[in-house]
């Protein structure tokens, strides 16, 4: 089994706008469950400063805890070559 990470816009569109989710996406939070957030996570993902904003550095440090890709469009993540992304 494959496990995904999902940003933010991407887990909203899928509860209000699916269709703006490409079709992987799409599939992949089909089946998706929400792990909680640690205090120790926040303070780890403060080591990811190529990434500008502190709660995109949450969702990339959650990524590759899990060894997962990442749901996302976002340019700055997806340039920023940390995680895997899948859309």
């Amino acid at each position: 089994m494959t496990t995904y990470v999902a940003d933010t816009h991407a887990l909203i569109w899928y509860f209000f706008k699916p269709s703006r989710l490409g079709p992987s996406a799409q599939a992949a939070l089909s089946v998706c469950e929400l792990p909680p957030l640690t205090s120790e996570d926040i303070l780890n993902s403060a080591t990811l400063t190529t990434i500008p904003d502190i709660f995109d550095r949450l969702i990339v440090f959650e990524a590759r805890k899990r060894n997962a890709s990442l749901l996302t469009r976002d340019e700055v993540l997806t340039r920023s070559g940390i995680a895997s992304v899948v859309w």
